[in-house]
């Protein structure tokens, strides 16, 4: 974590500390194992990758995963918003007149947003040594964060008029 605290732009934390155990044969305690981890997060792909490939000396990289940032996820969402309630007011009206009434006023309305906000995890391949960057003497772990789909919902209730 001390190796960390240079890099601008990039949080980190540690997660999933567990300990626990070797025995020998007659079950006695002869040494302790401990696994923990270094949660790296940023919105710099270049800088996290530098980073985890920087410290790929000391400490294995078991999982990259991806995750869409609370603020990109509200500005799709409110982009969103707009288009559903286009689509639900149409609705509504088109409800009105198949019904033979003039208007509709709703009496209730529940938005709610999803998505893929669990990180998608991208499972290490062992890094070449071919693709040691001239730079640092460290490979970049490779880096791509794909897609992520933003749902929003409009529901509601329309009274007929």
């Amino acid at each position: 974590v001390k190796r960390t605290e240079s890099v601008k732009g990039i949080q980190v934390h540690t997660s999933g500390y567990n300990v626990w155990p070797n025995t020998n044969e007659k079950g006695k305690i002869q040494s302790w194992r401990a696994r923990g981890e270094i949660v790296l997060e940023s919105k710099d792909f270049a800088a996290a990758s530098a980073l985890a490939s920087k410290l790929s000396d000391k400490v294995a990289i078991s999982q990259i995963s991806f995750a869409l940032s609370r603020e990109a996820r509200d500005a799709a969402e409110k982009k969103l918003l707009g288009q559903a309630a286009d689509a639900f007011l149409a609705r509504a009206q088109a409800a009105a007149q198949a019904f033979g009434y003039s208007s509709y006023r709703v009496q209730q309305l529940e938005l709610s947003g999803g998505g893929s906000a669990v990180p998608v995890p991208r499972p290490m391949m062992a890094m070449a040594k071919s693709s040691l960057s001239s730079e640092s003497g460290y490979a970049d772990a490779p880096l791509e964060a794909g897609q992520v789909t933003v749902t929003l919902s409009v529901n509601g209730t329309v009274s007929l008029q």
